[in-house]
């Protein structure tokens, strides 16, 4: 919740591994145009089948993206190893209030 702080920064700093669940949501309320999330993961990231994931990814090492994870707001970065996808959206357009197909929205974060 960034409190109606339209500058707020949130930096996620994962030692390890990131493994979302099948069916997770990642939302970012009470935001502004300025919210910022960051996801800094020092080995492998993955997001779980039909997760709806805001913020910045960068993985260390492999990030894979489970069928119809979608990123709806933000980047996938792998630095050392690939990337892979399965049926996904990846946006970058912070500004629409509801996901591509009626699912969580961002409150206008440019993630």
């Amino acid at each position: 919740d960034a409190q109606s702080n339209p500058a707020a920064l949130f930096v996620f700093q994962i030692g390890s591994a990131l493994i979302t669940a099948s069916h997770s949501a990642v939302q970012v309320l009470n935001g502004g145009t300025n919210t910022g999330v960051y996801w800094q993961v020092g080995a492998s990231a993955t997001l779980g089948t039909d997760t709806d994931f805001l913020g910045n990814l960068m993985a260390e090492q492999a990030t894979s993206l489970n069928s119809r994870a979608r990123i709806l707001c933000g980047r996938a970065i792998t630095l050392n190893a690939a990337l892979t996808l399965n049926s996904n959206d990846l946006s970058s357009d912070c500004l629409r209030s509801s996901g591509t197909t009626g699912g969580p929205g961002d409150f206008g974060s440019f993630g």
